[in-house]
């Protein structure tokens, strides 16, 4: 073809063949042969289509030009485990539009020592976007091949490895990559996540200040994070100081953990009553100053109907590290959640530091009180006395009827999810459904999932090999 006569016809096309001639001779070659047969009196526009007909159809037969300068890829290492059965494959899709089902699905199958299969790579490294605790346990299912196309496709977003900083989220800009960036530094070396966020102090807003405080919440604060926490604790915005007092609760030897410790030991005491039992005594002040309001603690908690006194000694045993009650009080854990009068005032609190930093002691001895937060504290698979125990609280908390679920039943509804034994001769499910079936209109929708989540991963062990 010349270099005049496709653009002549493109131009007939256009404008039309009454103000530009379509022209017969200058075709290429290849179709010169077969565009010489139209019959000479054809009209114009017809001449114009064959041409184009004539044109597409050699392009397609030429196939595409060749790419020049690349180089294939090299092909993924080879996987030689089983792959999962395909009825197992459709219960992993399914599980994963349930909460927690990098724990209670992914994991378990992990362990099994199963490759997902080749359709189900793409769909399991989209989940890490949304579910980075879920990287692990996919990256052991997706095994070199799916290291590989996470590494070949990276517009996936994949995260297989969430302790690997990457600069490129730091570089983005945006308060979410930024965050996971300092989460993954602050695990492998948390004074560099410090500093990293203090030279990026003045140069971020308020919401992404608040971000990076809470990224650094992943590692328990101490004394190198003083500075900056104790500067957000003064920042403007209440989102920032909000994010600081959650980054230094727990934490060891900042002067956050000081001030709430001289606190405890000025209104919190045990004692040995009349009879030899041990009796906590908590007595609050007679109000907030600047200084605890700065550290967080407020009057009220809207919706909770606490008394000041529960209200003060909550949010103080909350923020404090479980092992300063013992130094504080000269007691062990299991003195502590056995003594009289005031215990219940310091109990949800414990449950929320013991929740936030896990300690075997305190969840045993905090679960012999029967308080539902403090049960969802227990790892599984539960044994059957402690099933039968969380089921009855489960049915009964259903069947109320204010719209608020009592206080720590939503933790336990979320461990008995994945904790509730499961298996064939499990009754989990079934007792399940009827707890959705006896439920309250206001409360079903909390109990929902649960039959289901039961049924998925009964299905699972019954899949598994």
């Amino acid at each position: 073809m010349t270099a005049e006569h496709w653009p002549a016809t493109v131009s007939a096309a256009l404008l039309g063949t009454g103000t530009r001639r379509a022209e017969r001779t200058g075709a290429d070659p290849v179709i010169a042969g077969a565009l010489a047969r139209v019959p000479a009196d054809a009209p114009s526009n017809a001449l114009v289509l064959h041409t184009a007909a004539l044109t597409a159809t050699a392009l397609a037969a030429e196939g595409a030009a060749p790419i020049r300068g690349l180089e294939p890829l090299p092909p993924a290492d080879e996987d030689p485990r089983p792959a999962m059965p395909r009825a197992l494959a459709g219960t992993v899709v399914t599980a994963l539009r349930y909460p927690d089902s990098e724990t209670w699905c992914l994991g378990r199958v992990a362990e099994a020592g199963l490759r997902a299969p080749t359709e189900l790579i793409p769909r399991l490294l989209r989940f890490t976007v949304d579910r980075p605790r879920a990287a692990a346990s996919v990256g052991v299912l997706v095994g070199p091949r799916g290291a590989w196309l996470a590494a070949a496709a990276p517009s996936i977003g994949a995260r297989l490895d969430v302790d690997r900083p990457d600069p490129a989220d730091w570089e983005s800009g945006s308060d979410e990559a930024r965050a996971r960036y300092v989460r993954a530094v602050r695990r492998t070396d948390p004074a560099a996540a410090t500093e990293l966020v203090d030279a990026a102090w003045k140069d971020t807003r308020a919401a992404g200040r608040a971000a990076l405080l809470r990224a650094l919440a992943v590692i328990p604060a101490g004394p190198g994070d003083d500075a900056l926490l104790e500067r957000a604790l003064d920042d403007r915005s209440t989102e920032v100081r909000a994010a600081a007092q959650e980054a230094l609760a727990g934490g060891v030897g900042t002067s956050y953990q000081r001030r709430m410790r001289d606190r405890a030991r000025e209104h919190v005491s045990l004692s040995r009553g009349l009879l030899g039992g041990l009796k906590l005594t908590v007595r609050t002040p007679d109000g907030l100053d600047a200084a605890a309001t700065r550290d967080g603690i407020v009057g009220h908690r809207s919706g909770i109907g606490r008394t000041w006194r529960r209200q003060w000694a909550d949010q103080v045993a909350a923020a404090l590290p479980l092992a300063d009650w013992e130094e504080l009080l000269g007691a062990a854990p299991s003195d502590l959640v056995t003594t009289r009068d005031d215990r219940d005032d310091l109990l949800p609190g414990w449950i929320a530091a013991a929740a936030r930093r896990p300690d075997p002691r305190w969840a045993a001895a905090l679960a012999s009180t029967g308080a539902p937060g403090a049960l969802a504290l227990l790892p599984g698979p539960w044994p059957p006395d402690l099933a039968d125990r969380v089921g009855s609280i489960l049915y009964q908390a259903a069947q109320g009827t204010d719209w608020q679920l009592d206080e720590g039943v939503d933790a336990l509804l979320d461990a008995a999810a994945a904790r509730l034994p499961v298996g064939p001769p499990s009754p989990w499910p079934d007792r399940a459904a009827q707890i959705l079936a006896a439920a309250s209109s206001v409360r079903a929708r909390y109990f929902a999932a649960l039959p289901e989540i039961l049924r998925l991963r009964t299905a699972i062990e019954q899949e598994l090999p």
